[in-house]
C-alpha cells in the first residue's frame, strides 16, 4: 500500500483584542477550517503560514508565537496515512476576502466553532486559548466518534478517499 505523508501549515489568527478567531470555509471541501496549507520550494514554515493565511483570507497574519507540531496518523501499527502540521498563533489585521479557495471567510469566537469543524483543529485552538507550547510532536490519534461527527456534519467528505485515491492513482 502506498504510504501517504504530508507535511503542512496552520494558522491560528486572532483579532487585535484575541476575542475572535479566523475560519475559512473551503471551496474544495465546503466545510469551515483554520487557514494554512502546504509549503513551497525553499519557504520556511513561518513564510508558508503567513502566505497561505494571507491567500485564504486576504488579511495579513502576524506571528506572535509557534505553538507545536501536530502529527495526525491513523491508530495503527505502521500507518499508510500521517500528516504532520506545523501550527502558528498570531495577530489578523485587515480586511477579511472571499477567494478562489474559501468560499467564506469569518470571525468566530473560539469557544463557540461552527457545526461540523474538524476535531484535530478543535484541539489546536483549545491548546491556543490555554497558550500551551509544545516542544515535542503532539501524535494526534483519529477519534471515532468526531469523524462520525464530522461525515455526518459533511456528507460530501464521505468523496474524500476517493478524490484521494483518484489523486494518487494520477501522480503514479
Amino acid at each position: 500500500m502506498r504510504k501517504i505523508y504530508k507535511e503542512g501549515v496552520t494558522g491560528i489568527g486572532f483579532t487585535p483584542d484575541k476575542n475572535k478567531i479566523v475560519l475559512i470555509k473551503r471551496r474544495d471541501f465546503g466545510i469551515w477550517y483554520l487557514p494554512g496549507g502546504g509549503k513551497e520550494k525553499n519557504e520556511s514554515e513561518k513564510e508558508a503560514v503567513s502566505r497561505e493565511f494571507e491567500e485564504e483570507t486576504g488579511a495579513d497574519f502576524k506571528i506572535t508565537r509557534f505553538q507545536g507540531i501536530y502529527d495526525f496518523r491513523l491508530p495503527i501499527k505502521d500507518p499508510f496515512f500521517r500528516d504532520i502540521e506545523y501550527v502558528y498563533v498570531g495577530i489578523v489585521t485587515g480586511s477579511l476576502e472571499e477567494n478562489e479557495e474559501a468560499r467564506k471567510v469569518k470571525y468566530f469566537d473560539p469557544n463557540k466553532l461552527p457545526l461540523g469543524f474538524p476535531f484535530w483543529q478543535k484541539h489546536y485552538i483549545n491548546d491556543a486559548l490555554k497558550r500551551k507550547k509544545h516542544h515535542f510532536p503532539v501524535t494526534q490519534k483519529v477519534e471515532i466518534g468526531g469523524l462520525i461527527k464530522l461525515l455526518a456534519m459533511n456528507p460530501q467528505l464521505a468523496l474524500t478517499p476517493f478524490k484521494l485515491l483518484r489523486k494518487l492513482s494520477e501522480d503514479s
